[in-house]
């Protein structure tokens, strides 16, 4: 390649060449979901519409007078699912370009450096955004002082894997799908995953004045903008089931059809959890649904697993369309059929999704993520300052064209 300098034309080769697709989805594939769930990238328009049939056709009659002639057509639910998206960057400082001169292979580390760190920062937010509230929120504080820099605890522990130190947060009474968000941010400086904690760079009250103790917690500017209608609202739990006044997609699944157009749910209340899975699965068989996979936490994951002694066979399940990409499971042979259990980090911790992959899809507007290079420049000078950045674009929703086949567990 000869000597290389941070130009437009070499820096873009140097992209070019390393961020393949599989490279690309190497480093973006952390939700296990995200992987494994069929993807469309070659839509448009103003949103996403699909269509699930709740009811067939009502003509059939021991009397062919009345099959032939009376009865109603299929029922239909049109679900009007908006394009959410998602946005990241890779940046070099000119500081830090002028530091490898002389180096090209510095030069070249040091893009590679920071794109992979923007893909996996990318990664990390799909796969927030697939498993979350609705409205943004990726943790809620638990209690105590808000006052200083922490550590601070969370409602859910295993949440903390949202987190990681220079993360900015906003935060809120509310978890984003009402209310709004309070002035002011804070900057996460230490994260400690065992213990579940986080502290910040300065205390939590000088970042956000009005913050209290119990406010949920947003990735900066996320608050009622990530993924509006996550696969916990698709398929919503025990806790969370359609009321009179549910407007999902346009579509008011109380009063329809709640099993059929929201799935099933199932309440195990401190059972087993393996157990409580099985009655999942045999609760959406009844509605002719096999669920392929389950998707738990992994400490969910744990127990379940425990539950299941010596009825499993260790599996590998590959990512949509790449089987470079592969994720352990377990198999386990049910009245519902066979079932691939799956340890997914962004799931909340508590519940379990039994999931039929088949009946989901990932439209997009091109590739999640791609690289955002309209104009044919991938790497842009970044305006009043001496940096230079690489711009990544997600405009995505998710469908799932047959809820009734897929059931919630809350354990």
């Amino acid at each position: 390649m000869g000597v290389f300098n941070f130009d437009v034309t070499n820096a873009n080769f140097v992209t070019k060449v390393r961020y393949e697709t599989a490279k690309v989805e190497e480093l973006v594939l952390k939700s296990p979901t995200l992987a494994i769930m069929p993807k469309r990238p070659d839509y448009g328009g103003t949103s996403y519409v699909g269509t699930a049939m709740y009811a067939p056709m009502a003509s059939v009659s021991v009397s062919d007078a009345v099959a032939f002639t009376t009865g109603t057509p299929s029922q239909f639910a049109t679900f009007n699912c908006p394009w959410n998206s998602l946005f990241g960057s890779a940046n070099l400082t000119g500081y830090a370009i002028d530091a490898c001169k002389g180096d090209e292979n510095a030069l070249v580390d040091v893009i590679y450096q920071q794109v992979d760190a923007a893909y996996l920062a990318m990664g990390i937010g799909l796969g927030q955004a697939l498993w979350g509230s609705g409205g943004g929120s990726i943790a809620q504080l638990v209690g105590g002082t808000i006052g200083g820099t922490g550590p601070f605890t969370l409602t859910i522990p295993s949440q903390i894997t949202n987190m990681y130190a220079g993360m900015i947060l906003n935060s809120s009474a509310t978890n984003g799908s009402t209310g709004s968000v309070k002035t002011g941010s804070v900057i996460i400086q230490s994260v400690d995953v065992n213990a579940g904690t986080f502290t910040t760079t300065a205390n939590f009250t000088t970042g956000i004045p009005t913050a209290a103790n119990t406010d949920y917690l947003f990735p900066q500017g996320a608050f009622g903008a990530f993924l509006t209608f996550p696969i916990p609202n698709w398929i919503p739990s025990s806790a969370n089931r359609p009321i009179v006044t549910d407007n999902f997609n346009g579509v008011n699944r109380f009063t329809t059809d709640p099993a059929r157009l929201a799935g099933v749910f199932y309440a195990g209340g401190g059972a087993d959890k393996a157990e409580s899975l099985l009655q999942t699965l045999i609760l959406v068989n009844r509605l002719q649904g096999s669920p392929t996979h389950v998707m738990a936490n992994n400490l969910d994951f744990s127990d379940i697993l425990k539950g299941l002694t010596g009825r499993v066979e260790y599996s590998s399940v590959e990512a949509f369309k790449n089987p470079q990409i592969g994720f352990d499971a377990v198999k386990v042979v049910t009245p519902a059929g066979t079932v691939e259990i799956m340890q997914d980090p962004f799931v909340p911790q508590g519940s379990a999704w039994s999931l039929d992959i088949g009946d989901w899809v990932m439209p997009s507007m091109g590739e999640v993520p791609k690289i955002g290079d309209i104009d044919g420049q991938m790497w842009l000078r970044q305006n009043g300052i001496d940096a230079y950045s690489l711009r990544l674009v997600a405009r995505f929703t998710d469908f799932c064209r047959a809820p009734a086949h897929n059931g919630a567990t809350t354990f």
